[in-house]
């Protein structure tokens, strides 16, 4: 694979985050919904600076409903200038699906938690995530989509072990060796959830 100075995205984040907050200043994303994403560092095949993926919704009628969800132990991302929401919760008529952002150990004022120890950034990312899905009466078992990324492969048997010594139910999830938005951050996970509706 082709590395280049483009793709190492701790040389650049802090500039993306000035400019998408330009972008949705001028498109007024503000004034509507901030959507839930994750910034992750990756080398890919052309070199890129940038890959991105994403998924709108238009609701064409009140059964569909889209909305922000809180993080009831982290701030909003955006109070520290980084534009996205924590959590985003789609409701159709007969299940609500839960996107959370890529979460790692973010104090509520947005400095890093923890810095130089993993296991207690695994275990703050996961509390807070835990969190999320109380919030929305939603539980690990309810995931159908996640992705851990972790910049050092080593620490992969640390997170295995926290999950197993938290019972932390299996679900479809990634491990991915991927450098995360912040040079003292050592773990983060993102996930989607799905949970039938109440009828």
């Amino acid at each position: 694979m082709r590395h280049s100075q483009h793709d190492d995205i701790l040389d650049w984040y802090d500039v993306f985050n000035e400019v998408r907050t330009d972008f949705f200043n001028k498109n007024g994303v503000f004034d509507h919904l901030v959507p839930a994403s994750t910034g992750i560092g990756a080398a890919n095949i052309n070199g890129s600076a940038l890959i991105s993926d994403l998924m709108a919704i238009r609701p064409k009628n009140d059964q569909v409903k889209v909305f922000e969800v809180e993080s009831p132990m982290q701030g909003s991302a955006q109070d520290y200038k980084s534009s996205f929401s924590r959590a985003v919760e789609v409701q159709v008529p007969d299940q609500r699906r839960l996107y959370i952002s890529g979460t790692a150990s973010i104090q509520p004022g947005g400095e890093t938690a923890h810095i130089g120890d993993v296991d207690k950034q695994i275990d703050l990312t996961m509390r807070v995530v835990e969190s999320i899905l109380t919030s929305r009466d939603m539980a690990w078992r309810d995931t159908k989509r996640a992705v851990a990324y972790l910049p050092c492969t080593e620490d992969a048997p640390k997170f295995r072990q926290y999950c197993r010594e938290k019972k932390i139910p299996d679900f479809p999830m990634v491990l991915a060796h991927a450098v995360v938005c912040r040079h003292d951050l050592l773990f983060e996970i993102e996930l989607e959830t799905v949970k039938a509706r109440d009828t």
